[in-house]
């Protein structure tokens, strides 16, 4: 009824052609959102039983672009806010695709350690390669010891769901302070295969004893303003461990 109602103000206001071209438009999209919800239920069956991994989720101009601005001013935007707010000596950053928000960490002479699953993403590090460690987050990440802080920014989204407790063992064996992200239903977008709620993030988590901070999380918002990435303000949790 409501489209109904729509079409009818779109005719009466501003006339047919108008509403046949709105039609034509919201029927591209609707096709577009339909196919992409279908390839990536696929992509679900597919990455469940490793038919496709990591290596095939992002091509070569998906890591040129994050080289660039704004792309790459906001990942410095929002390691300044998490710096400021935590000032941490070392991060790890599990898919952390160029090292693009580790770098703003390295430049202050930070320790660093990156976690990403596509060595395509090597050749356009903007971190020495060495701090970049190619594995499949499929499977659980043993670091070197514990980091100040751990960086999971629009990874988990593509984990099928068997997958996801693995990466949250090789979280918690990181760190006791976490800035994550993970794309919330409807956000859409290529192999997004485990799609949740805000409220499940937190339920996993505090299964592995971290506490959501939302004064941490306003904090952190507050002092970031960018221009592409705006998923990542906006899909923010940090998670602290008892102490930390």
């Amino acid at each position: 009824m409501k489209l109904l109602r729509k079409a009818i103000d779109t005719y009466r206001n501003e006339g047919l052609v108008e509403l046949i071209y709105k039609s034509i438009r919201f029927s591209k999209n609707e096709l577009r959102y339909a196919a992409q919800k279908i390839t990536n239920l696929v992509y679900s069956i597919t990455d469940k039983y490793r038919f496709t991994g990591p290596e095939n989720i992002y091509s070569n101009e998906y890591y040129e672009k994050r080289r660039k601005n704004p792309r790459r001013s906001d990942a410095h935007q929002v390691a300044k806010a998490l710096n400021d707010r935590y000032e941490p000596n070392s991060v790890i950053d599990l898919g952390c695709a160029i090292g693009h928000y580790l770098e703003y960490f390295h430049n202050r002479d930070k320790i660093i350690q990156g976690v990403e699953g596509n060595d395509a993403a090597l050749e356009y590090a903007v971190v020495p390669k060495e701090n970049i460690e190619i594995h499949d987050l499929r499977d659980i990440y043993a670091p070197n010891g514990k980091y100040d802080l751990v960086i999971c920014f629009e990874v988990a989204e593509h984990l099928s769901e068997p997958h996801v407790n693995k990466l949250l063992q090789s979280i918690s064996k990181s760190g006791d302070i976490v800035a994550f992200t993970a794309a919330p239903p409807g956000q859409g977008g290529k192999h997004h295969v485990n799609e949740k709620d805000r409220r499940y993030w937190k339920c996993k988590f505090n299964n592995y004893g971290y506490t959501y901070e939302e004064d941490d999380v306003q904090n952190i918002r507050s002092k970031v303003s960018v221009e592409k990435v705006t998923e990542i303000p906006e899909n923010l949790f940090i998670f602290k461990k008892d102490g930390s």
